[in-house]
């Protein structure tokens, strides 16, 4: 936003779904989870911001 002051365009298309109990998850894919479906926060973020937030 310092740089560029608008977002022109935000595409977050993922989402993991491992279909298993979670106690047979692995540190692989918990990471992996955690990674994509956290990560989405940045949409959040990006609208916020958008509205005039942070």
């Amino acid at each position: 936003m310092d740089r560029f002051a608008r977002i022109d365009t935000l595409i977050n298309n993922a989402r993991i779904f491992i279909s298993r109990p979670s106690n047979r998850d692995t540190e692989g894919d918990v990471t992996a989870v955690l990674g994509v479906n956290i990560a989405g926060h940045i949409t959040q973020l990006a609208a916020a911001h958008d509205r005039g937030g942070r």
